[in-house]
């Protein structure tokens, strides 16, 4: 019999339950499917007093994260921590210690991924973490396995199911913000504190890490712009639907042929025929475009300690299929450190959507076309709405703004225009959604498919 795959976790909270759980329903499917049998040897979290839905061998838990590292029988080390410290030097410590290591933790690593994958192969070890970003969406392995013999070109995507619940409740129901955040947290999509989902911070770090994969560069969560939903009220998201439009917070990473590079995360209006228009609810989703393979479409349950547990125990399950009397065969999966994008390129959109408040009754609309038209700003259609802006007690009148296509430099000129005009009130700045029709990757390939002369394969 193969020699069992002895397991540590350090994280007994909701996805470690989560984790646990599943390993103890899914125990004869399990044996049957993985090289070496899977033992779990020791569980450690700082608080060991507290309820939890799953029953563990009192002997396995400790409180002592040393006691699982430094335990020479353990084979991996599952870091469920979350956050940046001290998981970061959990993880340091099991790599040197010479332990494979699975996470969760995007936080950690959209910041220090390169350097502790460049630790893992010099250990020759494994640092996995397809439950970081996608959670029971397949995503990592997709990208560096089963697309390895591709150039990614754009990644985007829905990737934070709190924000696309709220946005989708607001839409449906015709809830305010505050009351879809509400519900959001009565049903457990959404943290007491939930600045990392709503501010965009959490989807940040989850695309800073598949950009750094997709484009095999040091991309961390500080290069990533990021703009986050709370701004955002129903009249917007009705406005956007009678035009045909849905609102998304869209993630996207997207490489030109120079090398170029622009990652952001920002709501987004995208035609209703978009693929990732109709992902609603807690989905994440994501469309990966790369050549030769064309367009791939991924949709699935983002988060949660089900969907989590899936993806951590798949990696699990992948580690216990090396050859456990040699050391893990290369190529080990790294990112180089310090090599960042030839340039930040500005995203490429089909337009922009703007929400003006002004609080003049006559000749607001007319400065706004002036505005414009001074930067080059070309305009589809300009309206003022006829009732109130929301909240504004009859005072403020909203002007909705579509454009053509334009540099993104350019309209941020006219909405500092617009932002100092004097019937634009200060507390209520422009919003600035960009608009998509549909999805292609930008200035790459030709009608035939063919990779463009400048470009070779991986």
């Amino acid at each position: 019999m193969a020699k069992p795959l002895k397991m540590g976790l350090i994280g007994f909270g909701n996805i470690g339950c989560g984790v646990i759980q599943a390993l103890q329903d899914n125990r004869d499917l399990l044996d049957a499917r993985c090289p070496r049998p899977l033992e779990l040897r020791r569980v450690c979290d700082v608080d060991l007093r507290r309820p939890r839905p799953v029953e563990v061998d009192s002997a396995l838990l400790t409180n002592d994260a040393q006691e699982v590292i430094g335990d020479p029988d353990i084979d991996v080390v599952i870091e469920l921590v979350g956050g940046i410290e001290p998981a970061r030097t959990l993880v340091e410590a099991a790599l040197r210690a010479g332990k494979h290591v699975v996470t969760a933790n995007k936080a950690m690593l959209a910041r220090h991924g390169a350097e502790l994958l460049a630790l893992a192969a010099e250990k020759k070890v494994r640092l996995l973490f397809e439950a970081a970003v996608g959670g029971g969406m397949p995503v990592i392995r997709v990208l560096t396995e089963c697309l390895a013999a591709n150039r990614i070109t754009r990644i985007e995507g829905i990737l934070n199911g709190t924000c696309n619940y709220i946005l989708t409740r607001m839409s449906a129901a015709g809830l305010s913000f505050e009351d879809a955040l509400a519900d959001a947290q009565k049903n457990g999509y959404a943290e007491p504190d939930p600045t990392a989902d709503v501010e965009s911070i959490d989807a940040a770090n989850k695309i800073a890490i598949l950009a750094a994969l997709a484009f095999g560069l040091d991309i961390r969560y500080e290069d990533v712009s990021r703009e986050g939903i709370s701004k955002l009220t129903h009249d917007d998201l009705k406005a956007a639907a009678i035009n045909g439009y849905v609102i998304k917070q869209r993630a996207v990473a997207e490489m030109d042929e120079d090398g170029g590079v622009a990652v952001s995360v920002r709501p987004t209006l995208l035609w209703k025929d978009h693929p990732l228009a109709r992902v609603d609810g807690v989905l994440n989703g994501m469309i990966i475009e790369a050549w030769p393979v064309g367009a791939i479409h991924l949709v699935g349950p983002g988060a949660g300690p089900r969907p989590t547990a899936s993806a951590v125990l798949s990696d699990v399950m992948a580690l216990s299929a090396l050859d456990e009397r040699n050391a893990p065969p290369p190529p080990f999966l790294t990112i180089p450190v310090r090599e960042k994008p030839s340039a930040h390129i500005e995203a490429s959109c089909d337009g922009y959507w703007l929400r003006i408040l002004s609080s003049s009754e006559f000749g607001a609309v007319a400065d706004v076309a002036r505005i414009l038209t001074k930067h080059r700003v070309p305009t589809e259609w300009i309206e003022e709405e006829p009732q109130p802006a929301a909240g504004s007690d009859g005072a403020l009148k909203t002007i909705r703004v579509f454009t053509g296509e334009a540099s993104e430099e350019a309209v941020g000129r006219a909405v500092a225009d617009f932002n100092a005009a004097a019937w634009c009130p200060p507390e209520s700045p422009v919003l600035v959604l960009p608009l998509i029709q549909e999805t292609s990757a930008p200035n790459w390939g030709s009608e035939s498919g063919e990779m463009p002369s400048s470009l070779s394969p991986i």
